[in-house]
């Protein structure tokens, strides 16, 4: 991740326990030196959640950002 120009995640079908992406998300939003972060998203992702567990307004994907 130190070299990288831009994250995917996959979000798709996200819940609060899925402990693995909240701490992912967690640290994607630490990590200042990350210009563009792209988080996949589908009609299953719970959204509020990850927004929570991410709590940085630089985290957006295309159509969604979080609530912070």
């Amino acid at each position: 991740m130190q070299a990288s120009d831009v994250v995917l995640m996959d979000l798709r079908g996200f819940t609060p326990e899925n402990q693995g992406c909240r701490y992912e998300l967690r640290v994607l939003a630490a990590a200042s030196h990350l210009r563009r972060v792209l988080l996949l998203h589908d009609g299953q992702t719970a959204g509020a959640a990850a927004a929570e567990f991410a709590a940085a307004p630089a985290v957006v994907s295309s159509g969604w950002r979080p609530a912070v």
